[in-house]
């Protein structure tokens, strides 16, 4: 591997930033493939503030995590 490397970190956004990066270097004949991809973790007492802050956590079910919400649970 050669040519260009980039982190974009654009919060949830950083996986549809880093095709569109790669997809803008394809156009300008600047590589011919690029292998790219994204991820988001930025989980620190900074952020953990701000997302309570904000109120964007549940204290609801601490005590019955199986009741919270599971986005990704199959069910």
């Amino acid at each position: 591997f050669k040519g260009h490397i980039g982190a974009p970190v654009t919060a949830c956004a950083a996986g549809i930033q880093a095709i569109g990066d790669a997809a803008r270097i394809i156009r300008a004949d600047e590589a011919d493939i690029a292998v790219c991809g994204g991820t988001e973790a930025c989980m620190n007492t900074v952020s953990l503030g701000g997302f309570a802050a904000a109120r964007s956590l549940s204290t609801s079910f601490n005590h019955r995590p199986d009741q919270a919400s599971r986005p990704f649970d199959v069910s």
